[in-house]
């Protein structure tokens, strides 16, 4: 009896062990992320680095926020959705798109590190940059929200 305990508590901490993981441990590889995810026009990749309903409500908390966080959370999914499809509906050559690099500023919002990422690609040969925000909670970044472009002054767009 106690070898089949035995058995089925590794079979059972194995499987979990090998779950994947949501979100990623560093900030480049979630800018990747959500650029691969652009490109080949997937939004269930960017599910895949979004935080699931603990994930956000433990953000949504630590922010300080009260409320309905069932609500809050559909709204949040909703939103990421209609960001993505806005960003990925701006430009119809995402297929020919190249990553090239990410910058990224970190501040402490109240209880939650925070990031605004900038990634750096090019598309046609035309050098352009999206940003979008980032929280890391348990030791793991997510895509948090206010994917968008970034204006450019047209006069200093380069090509490479």
């Amino acid at each position: 009896m106690r070898t089949i305990f035995l058995l089925l508590y590794t079979t059972c901490c194995s499987i979990i062990a090998c779950s994947p993981q949501k979100g990623t441990v560093e900030v480049d590889s979630l800018s990747r992320k959500v650029f691969e995810s652009l490109r080949e026009n997937d939004f269930s990749k960017v599910r895949e680095i979004i935080p699931n309903k603990s994930g956000f409500e433990k953000i949504y908390t630590m922010q300080g926020f009260t409320g309905d966080v069932d609500a809050a959370f559909s709204t949040f999914l909703h939103q990421c959705e209609s960001d993505f499809d806005s960003m990925y509906n701006t430009y119809n050559g995402w297929s020919n798109a190249v990553y090239i690099n990410t910058n990224e500023v970190q501040e402490k919002s109240d209880m939650v590190m925070m990031a605004e990422l900038t990634t750096k690609i090019e598309i046609d040969g035309v050098v352009k940059k999206i940003s979008f925000n980032g929280a890391k909670v348990g030791g793991r970044w997510y895509y948090y929200s206010n994917l968008h472009w970034l204006q450019q002054d047209t006069s200093t767009v380069t090509t490479r």
